[in-house]
Formats: structure tokens, C-alpha cells, sequence
């Protein structure tokens, strides 16, 4: 920008000098010399100059012959100050870049921003709060939907239903765009509700009652706060008891008992599909699917619990599968903004209506 405006600069000092030349040439030919002195007014009082050269030249409108008659060293400024005015001021008012007038205030690109991508939200807890790591099962919806929809986290680790119930307001602030519910929303919870109430997570632990009558609860949060957002439940993943002695008490030993029970999660498992059956949602049993994989044990689970990288694809394939039975697809979803090959490169701005 400032190359071009220096550049233009230079170029209008030789046509301000052309212009001098020229001026001073038709002046001398009509008999008026420039440097003549200006007759004395019949009154001996200084004679005052035209009014249109009494203020800035650049703020006048353009001067017409009968104006410049009589007075030809005001006329001449003005008229070389106008030419000056039409070829600097006015280039620099039309350099303004392609980029800039995109993104003004009344440009079509920018007004379509706001609810421009669909959103995908993830509300669950530990589980869900890791899923942004690589390798992550958000992290790979986030990368399946590229410049299609914008997968917001909401993910707290080590909530049960009855914290998550309790925080649920506050935890949505901002999720949604101002103009549009959020496409859907995934709601995985229940691997802390089904702590074992006489273990070392006692606290955790919620009766599996509650643990339904939190999942309506939330489910009808939603549903009256975006009634459009299709709600997707996920059930407490299997619990591998081995690898949760070793993870809580460092080692090995046949003495001490896991905090959590794969039995009691696949209870829990239960009352969550049979709370998605009677409130006619979408649910994904990760309980049941992952241990359909050999070894999921160990594969799947990297402490008993939270997912290895292969244990978050198993997720991320049963999400992608559910969604898509919403009509959440790269297939139907399209792309925010041309694509790079739609833009044509003699006119660009052609692709985004400008």
C-alpha cells in the first residue's frame, strides 16, 4: 500500500511540474507575463482575490474559464491544485485492498459469519475433556469437519450427572452462536456415576436411579434451551479392573479392590440406552462395542478407563456413524467460503460476491 502511494506521489510531482509549464506557457502567449505585478484598484486598497481562492482549492469545486478570467495567478493555483487533488487524493481513496473491502462492516462475507458454521457440541466428562488430544475422538471430528462446522468442548473431568446437572447453565455460556442452536450435542456421562460406593471414589458415585432421572434432566435442559439440537447419548465406556488397581495404587496386588467395576458400568451402560429409547434419542453403547475388539483391554484402555489412541478411534467411527444418521455428514454439510479452485484468478473478489 505504501509502495503504491509512494509511487503515485512521484507520478503526480511530474504532471504538478507539466502542469506548471504549461500554465505559465498559455500566460505568456495571451500577453499576461506571471511575473507582472498586479495594477493597484482605483481605491489604492489591495485588491482582495477571488473567493473561491480564499479557502483550500482541494475542498472547491473544479474552476470553469469565466472563473479563471482576470485572474489568472489565483486560477492558476487552483486549477493546479485541483489536478493534483484528482490525481492523488482520489487513487489513494480507490487503493483501498480487495481484503479490506471484504471484511468491512456492510460486506457480504462478513455479515454471513456469525451462522456461518453449524456447531457440534461435546459435553461429557474426563473422557470428553481428552478428546481434544491427538489422537483424540474430538480432535478427529474436529478434523472431519473442516471449514463444514466448528465442534465446541465442554468437557469436565471427573463430573458425575449430578455435578454436570448442577453447572450445566454456566458450562453452555457461549457454546451456541447467538443465531442458531447448535446442530447437536453429544452427552457422555455415567463412568463416575457408577463408582462403587464402597471404594476410594466413593464420592463420585451416584445411584443409578439418579443417574437416569440426571439424564432426562439434562436431555430436557437442552431441548428447552435449543430446540432444534439433536441430543446424542453415550454410555459409560467398560472398566478393566486390573488396570485400575495398578492405576490407583501403583502396583499389582490381589488384596486391594478397584474403584470402579466393568459390571457396574455396563448397568449404568443399560439405564443410559433405556433413557435415550424413552426420550427417542440417538445413543452410542461404546460398552458393548469396545469390547467387541480382541484385546480391547488393553488396546482400547490405556488405565482400565480413559482411551488409548484406538480405544478414541472406536469412539470417533460409532460418533461419525451417528451423526451421519442426523444428516451430519461431510456428504451433506457444505464447505464455509469458496473453495480455492472456485476462485477465479482474474477476478477473485468474483467468488465472494463482492
Amino acid at each position: 500500500m505504501r509502495l503504491l502511494e509512494a509511487s503515485q506521489f512521484v507520478n503526480s510531482s511530474r504532471r504538478l511540474h507539466e502542469l506548471t509549464q504549461d500554465s505559465l506557457l498559455i500566460q505568456i502567449t495571451d500577453g499576461q507575463s506571471a511575473t507582472k505585478p498586479a495594477p493597484e484598484s482605483p481605491d489604492d486598497e489591495v485588491a482582495q482575490p477571488p473567493l473561491h481562492c480564499q479557502s483550500s482549492p482541494l475542498l472547491e469545486p473544479p474552476i470553469t474559464a469565466s472563473d479563471q478570467k482576470g485572474s489568472a495567478p489565483c486560477s492558476l493555483l487552483a486549477v493546479l491544485f485541483s489536478d493534483l487533488a484528482a490525481e492523488v487524493v482520489g487513487p489513494v481513496l480507490q487503493s483501498q485492498s480487495a481484503s479490506e473491502r471484504a471484511l468491512s462492516v456492510d460486506s457480504p462475507i462478513r455479515a454471513k459469519q456469525p451462522d456461518m458454521r453449524p456447531r457440534l457440541v461435546l459435553f461429557g466428562d474426563s473422557i470428553t475433556e481428552q478428546s481434544f488430544a491427538s489422537g483424540g475422538w474430538g480432535a478427529a471430528l474436529t478434523d472431519r469437519f473442516a471449514r463444514q462446522a466448528d465442534v465446541v468442548l465442554r468437557g469436565l473431568s471427573g463430573y458425575n450427572t449430578r455435578w454436570a446437572l448442577k453447572v450445566l447453565p454456566r458450562a453452555m455460556e457461549g457454546a451456541a452462536d447467538a443465531g442458531a442452536d447448535p446442530a447437536a450435542v453429544t452427552v457422555f456421562f455415567g463412568a463416575n456415576d457408577a463408582s462403587l460406593p464402597d471404594q476410594v471414589q466413593a464420592h463420585q458415585h451416584v445411584p443409578l436411579q439418579e443417574y437416569q432421572s440426571n439424564l432426562r434432566a439434562i436431555c430436557a435442559y437442552f431441548k428447552e434451551r435449543w430446540p432444534s439440537t439433536a441430543i446424542i447419548l453415550i454410555t459409560p465406556p467398560p472398566i478393566y479392573e486390573p488396570a485400575r488397581i495398578r492405576d490407583m495404587y501403583g502396583e499389582d496386588d490381589p488384596s486391594r479392590q478397584p474403584e470402579r467395576s466393568n459390571e457396574a458400568a455396563g448397568a449404568y451402560a443399560q439405564a443410559c440406552i433405556a433413557v435415550a429409547t424413552e426420550l427417542n434419542h440417538p445413543v452410542i453403547d461404546i460398552w458393548t462395542k469396545m469390547q467387541e475388539f480382541p484385546d480391547w483391554q488393553t488396546s482400547a484402555l490405556s488405565d482400565g478407563l480413559h482411551f488409548t489412541p484406538a480405544g478414541n478411534k472406536i469412539l470417533f467411527d460409532e460418533a461419525a456413524k451417528t451423526l451421519a444418521s442426523i444428516g451430519f455428514s461431510q456428504e451433506r454439510l457444505p464447505s464455509d467460503l469458496p473453495l480455492f479452485h472456485e476462485i477465479d484468478p482474474k477476478d477473485p473478489m468474483k467468488a465472494f460476491g463482492a
